[in-house]
């Protein structure tokens, strides 16, 4: 993102539950602040248990025996459904604008069924056909991206891989970046998405284009937008 001149917030690293649920809420709460898109990325574990996505951290193990699983991942796991509840939240109070709002998910979404308490698989299970998404959360003006579809595994840095020669590519609209990224994967895994972008969103504006100003209320920027966090 910097190399097409957007501001990139902390990157952590192997976080703990706490650090990443601090990090998160710090960045949530200060992007009803941020008059332009923002962009949040997690590339990383996952896992669904019982229809909600959980985003593994370095604390993330079995549960010990006779422990509810869904206690011990919500003590553990970043529960990915409050987590776009709670970005939703402070995105709308970025009034009148509505700057739009950009969803990477790079992680596994494997169903759980239940832990193998075994010492060589610290999260595993048997896959559950038929478990829905995991929330439904919808935020206005917002493009949502999964790595891979329910109850499949993502390849380590594939999406990320292409997805980001798409960025740097001028004039590519974020969803035939997608797209294209679909292509160059191939059956492996199919990333799926759910929009509510209002317009196009472009990481660089193509070439010689000229944007007239919307006729509604915006962040007073020229797409594309020049600046992002994540």
């Amino acid at each position: 993102l910097e190399q097409v001149g957007w501001d990139v917030d902390d990157i952590i690293f192997d976080p703990t539950f706490r650090t990443a649920e601090s990090a998160l809420d710090d960045f949530f709460k200060r992007s009803q602040d941020m008059q332009e898109a923002v962009l949040v990325c997690w590339t990383g574990h996952g896992i669904i248990y019982r229809g909600t996505q959980y985003l593994l951290t370095q604390d993330t193990s079995p549960p010990p025996r006779g422990q509810n699983p869904r206690e011990h991942l919500e003590r553990t796991c970043v529960n990915l459904t409050e987590a776009l509840r709670s970005l939703r939240k402070y995105r709308q109070r970025c009034v009148p604008s509505y700057p739009p709002t950009i969803v990477l998910m790079d992680c596994c979404r494997t169903v759980m069924s239940g832990f193998d308490f075994g010492p060589q698989a610290p999260v595993s299970g048997a896959i559950m056909k038929g478990d829905e998404d995991q929330g439904g959360v919808s935020i206005n003006n917002s493009l949502i991206i999964f790595a891979t579809g329910i109850g499949d595994t993502a390849g380590d840095g594939v999406f990320m891989e292409h997805f980001h020669k798409g960025i740097l590519k001028p004039g590519r609209e974020i969803r035939n970046i997608l797209q294209d990224v679909r292509k160059a994967i191939g059956n492996d895994q199919n990333p799926p998405d759910t929009s509510t972008l209002l317009d196009d969103f472009y990481f660089i504006s193509p070439p010689n284009e000229v944007v007239e100003a919307p006729s509604r209320p915006t962040s007073g920027e020229n797409l594309p937008i020049p600046a992002t966090r994540n």
